[in-house]
């Protein structure tokens, strides 16, 4: 066996889905199925029933992703430890230009990020993304997940989406993006508005990632850094709602903007 896999084993399970939300609930099963097989196991009994009881688990309908299920990630999905540790290094990587990915996933801008294999936790950067633009009653970013060259002619059709791709060459059509984060959290920008946005880190994103980083490193729990994102989305869109209201002159209070 080990000549004709030339000295490397390799083993795979995986669930095919229309969204991640529901898949996330059942990573580590999955996770101790490819090491149980890895080690040389040829059952697929467990796999074949866990298809059987499951197969209906996710009903048909829209594909968007509302903040609901994002924020139900953080309780559910972002509790696995790998998960979890990616979100430590998506949050500590970012540091604060955090803000800026969540000014640009707000403003629902295209968002690449391009890294070497494997892609896995760049998956997770994509969900992790879209999730800080989380607000309840108001529908997410949806995830774009893996790209390749062969989706160029789709996404320069997206108006936003966040994805992943491990092709360098994505990154020199700067067409398809408006923001592109490469290996070691570094930023570049495409076009004048967006290179604007990403220019500096303000004094007002340092007060707001100081204090989503003490809610974070209080319990360093995932769930409750995206909900204090929710929060403040929640907050930005009400004093907007505010500023568009029946005021006579339609301007922002020095109150609202702070």
């Amino acid at each position: 066996a080990a000549a004709a896999e030339r000295g490397a084993r390799v083993r795979s399970v995986g669930v095919l889905g229309r969204r991640p939300g529901p898949l996330g609930r059942h990573a580590a099963f999955l996770r101790r199925q490819a090491d149980r097989l890895l080690d040389g196991g040829s059952d697929y009994s467990e796999l074949a029933a866990f298809v059987d009881e499951r197969r209906a688990d996710e009903p048909d309908g829209d594909d968007a992703i509302d903040a609901n299920a994002l924020l139900g990630l953080g309780l559910t999905f972002f509790s696995d430890q790998r998960h979890a540790l990616a979100f430590d290094a998506f949050f500590e990587g970012f540091g604060e230009q955090l803000m800026i990915l969540w000014k640009f996933m707000l403003l629902r801008k295209r968002v690449l990020f391009c890294s070497l294999p494997p892609i896995g936790d760049s998956c997770l950067f994509v969900l992790f993304a879209c999730a800080l633009a989380a607000q309840t009653g108001a529908p997410a970013p949806a995830p774009e997940l893996f790209v390749s060259v062969a989706d160029i002619d789709r996404l320069r059709g997206l108006p936003h989406y966040a994805a992943c791709s491990t092709e360098s060459i994505l990154l020199h059509k700067p067409d398809l993006w408006h923001l592109a984060i490469t290996d070691g959290w570094r930023m570049r920008a495409s076009g004048p508005a967006s290179q604007r946005l990403c220019s500096a880190v303000t004094a007002g994103d340092r007060r707001r990632f100081a204090s989503a980083s003490a809610e974070y490193r209080r319990r360093r729990s995932p769930a409750d850094a995206l909900r204090w994102f929710a929060d403040l989305n929640r907050g930005l869109g009400a004093a907007l709602e505010l500023a568009a209201g029946p005021a006579e002159d339609h301007r922002f209070s020095a109150e609202a903007a702070r």
